[in-house]
């Protein structure tokens, strides 16, 4: 059948396809409108992730992977920088787009979407004074510990040391530089930081991490629910292209702060091994802690024993001195009176 006016056989599939040519590029025309937008960039003091060099301008892992992303898609990047809780509670309000370095978890992401592609893996350590003699959780008892306010790693610290029935105090504070400055002055006996910021700047601030690890999580970007998935699936596309070629900027930032030893720190491997090695230390612990408790139980018990062995010595020795005060008044009595002694019974039995 054919229709007045239009081209018949070939001809009209050739429209057709051209058509549809049309409409391909005008969505694609689209798509990179909405991409072209300014995008608000939550940023905060997280060294080497995210951070504020000595110029004023802003540096890391995370800013690196951000700002080549946008040079290619072309987003134009406007940083709003804060505290890490007022960047949480920005994204929340939708007051910036996205955030840089961001731990992901399931609570998180009820909240906030959150792109795929792990970024970087880190976990919680604890860091104390040089020469402290702080080393495992049941060392904590009645210390006062710093930690970085609406950090992922608190809630996990804090039933850690539930869990071994370990007392202290916990102070929250703005950012891990406070941490670091707090433990360092002696305000507090530990300081609680992902272990990326305190490879970075333990020995700045006089620290050094101790064998408590906990909380392993997968650092990645977010923006707030229901909006910039585009945004995140171009920034998924892009740290993958990055993450294969080993000459990189993504690369060479690693390489930059962590040196070539240290590439297990994105390895897939992690996210499995450093929960079962976190298992361990807390069986470890655990078994450490029994132990110590046992040892005190049955040194009570010897203590004990041994006060009342004491005890019942020195009432033999007063026993056995009045035996022997009592039989030198009876032998001085008999040996010196110049009378006549003599004994009866009851009987009167000579």
């Amino acid at each position: 059948m054919t229709v007045p006016g239009l081209p018949s056989g070939g001809a009209a599939l050739r429209l057709l396809r051209l058509f549809a040519f049309g409409v391909w590029l005008f969505a694609l025309g689209e798509s990179t409108s909405v991409a072209a937008t300014t995008l608000r960039v939550g940023v905060y003091e997280n060294a080497p992730l995210v951070y504020r060099d000595d110029g004023g301008e802003w540096r890391g892992l995370a800013v690196t992977v951000l700002e080549e992303a946008a040079k290619l898609h072309g987003w134009r990047i406007e940083f709003r920088p804060g505290t890490w809780s007022e960047c949480l509670e920005r994204l929340t309000r939708r007051e910036i787009d996205l955030l840089a370095a961001i731990a992901y978890s399931p609570e998180r992401a009820r909240r906030f979407n959150f792109n795929q592609e792990l970024l970087i893996s880190n976990w919680g350590s604890l860091f104390v004074r040089r020469q402290s003699g702080l080393e495992t959780l049941p060392d904590l008892q009645g210390l006062k510990i710093a930690v970085l306010k609406n950090d992922i790693f608190v809630e996990s610290f804090r039933e850690h040391l539930e869990a071994f029935g370990v007392k202290a105090e916990i102070v929250e504070l703005g950012d891990y530089h406070d941490v670091f400055a707090q433990v360092r002055e002696g305000q507090a006996d530990a300081g609680m930081a992902n272990r990326i910021f305190g490879m970075e700047h333990e020995r700045e601030f006089g620290l050094q991490s101790t064998s408590i690890i906990f909380n392993p999580v997968e650092v990645r970007f977010a923006s707030p629910k229901g909006i910039h998935a585009e945004v995140l699936a171009d920034l998924d596309r892009y740290l993958r292209r990055l993450k294969e070629d080993p000459e990189s900027s993504y690369h060479r930032t690693v390489d930059r702060w962590f040196g070539q030893a240290d590439h297990r720190i994105i390895s897939p491997w992690l996210r499995w091994s450093l929960p079962a090695a976190s298992g361990g230390l807390l069986l470890f612990l655990f078994a450490a802690l029994w132990l110590q408790r046992q040892v005190r139980r049955r040194t009570a018990e010897l203590s004990e024993r041994n006060r009342e062995l004491e005890a019942e010595m020195g009432e033999r020795r007063l026993a056995e001195a009045a035996l022997r005060e009592s039989e030198e008044k009876y032998r001085a009595l008999v040996e010196h009176t110049h009378d006549v002694v003599a004994r009866f019974d009851r009987d009167f039995r000579y």
